[in-house]
């Protein structure tokens, strides 16, 4: 049975900017910036493993023991790498093998799936490349895949914030 359409809206966006060049000189100088790239080099040689999720978290495992742990805060996404062999995963948590779900983005999108089963199976194995946090998220870059944006929007049926995951060139 298919799953209902999850009604989502965007998050209102913080600034808008006169040029091009102006959003990426702004996109670059993301307070959590540094960390995404003190992450990035720990992260450094490594291979992606395998993933689990939930509509307010996601784990991204990696082959050097660690994990890309990620939930949302009220106004962004937030990352953690912890030791992967210090996570237990409930069974709340979903993994390959599960059904996409359909995020109906409230008349500026329309309906889109988001097959958070396919993302990670394709990635098996794909070399760590980088990460990069802006006000629309998170991005995970590895080599020779599209990029993993995890992004946050408003389930519109009671206000809370949930994770969405798509690919981004």
């Amino acid at each position: 049975m298919e799953n209902q359409p999850i009604r989502v809206k965007p998050y209102p966006i913080a600034r808008s900017f006169d040029s091009i060049e102006a959003a990426v000189n702004h996109a670059f100088s993301h307070a959590r910036l540094p960390e995404a790239r003190r992450d990035a080099v720990r992260l450094k040689n490594s291979v992606f493993v395998d993933a689990c999720w939930t509509l307010f978290e996601w784990v991204i495992r990696f082959d050097c023991d660690l994990s890309l742990c990620m939930w949302i805060e009220p106004t962004e996404v937030r990352w953690t790498l912890r030791p992967s062999s210090d996570l237990p995963f409930g069974d709340e948590f979903q993994r390959v093998g599960a059904a996409p779900l359909t995020l109906d983005w409230e008349g500026t999108i329309g309906l889109r799936k988001m097959d958070c089963s396919s993302f990670v199976a394709k990635r098996r194995g794909a070399q760590f490349k980088d990460l990069f946090v802006s006000e629309y998220g998170l991005f995970v870059y590895l080599v020779n895949h599209l990029i993993l944006h995890i992004g946050r929007v408003e389930r519109v049926s009671d206000g809370k914030g949930i994770l969405y995951v798509m690919e981004d060139d």
